[in-house]
């Protein structure tokens, strides 16, 4: 028996695949479709971005940015501002998609 028939089979005894993903401020249980579950094994990244209609990097870079919307503007030392935005902490990956390009307080009063 293969992967695929082995996944089958568990599928026609109504065994459900549920996995649990971080979301801002703690986790949330998601419902795999049997057909992700070994591109899962594979690259979970790439399904979970798949599952919030988001590409992997975006998915990647929420995570890696604590889920919260930095700020995109340059500090004066030519690195990028990592301050969080107003209302941008600890947002959902859509949210945070949403939000890049948007400027912290100290950058937002210095462009004005």
């Amino acid at each position: 028996m293969n992967e695929e028939q082995f996944l089958n089979k568990l599928d026609e005894k109504g065994i459900s695949f549920i996995i649990t993903v971080p979301v801002p401020l703690g986790y949330q249980q998601v419902l795999l479709k049997k057909d992700h579950v070994l591109e899962y094994l594979a690259d979970k990244y790439s399904v979970l971005a798949k599952c919030y209609g988001v590409s992997k990097s975006e998915y990647v870079t929420w995570l890696d940015q604590d889920m919260s919307v930095q700020c995109c503007a340059t500090t004066v030392k030519g690195k990028r501002c990592k301050k969080v935005i107003t209302g941008g902490l600890h947002v959902s990956v859509e949210e945070w998609v949403k939000s890049q390009g948007l400027l912290c307080d100290l950058h937002e009063e210095k462009g004005k």
